[in-house]
């Protein structure tokens, strides 16, 4: 990740207020373009609040508490 966009994180301003948060999941195979994708979010408008990295556990648990995730076959997961 560039020293740029780890920059951004952590200029973030703290929610105040109520706000409304969205979740964006960059998946393994696009993780190469991980920092344009994130460049986009933010020229986009969106405050970038926390990156976290999932273990495959992790992934394998987040799909399949999702509608999309049960329809999966487990080798995408």
């Amino acid at each position: 990740m560039s020293d740029e966009i780890k920059d951004c994180y952590q200029r973030a301003p703290k929610p105040a207020i109520n706000i409304e948060h969205t979740l964006a999941i960059i998946k393994p195979d696009a993780m190469k373009k991980a920092d344009e994708i994130v460049e986009i979010i933010l020229k986009s408008g969106f405050t970038v609040i926390n990156v976290r990295y999932l273990s495959g556990d992790e992934c394998r648990l987040l799909a399949g508490n999702s509608e999309i995730g049960r329809s999966s076959p487990p080798s995408l997961l």
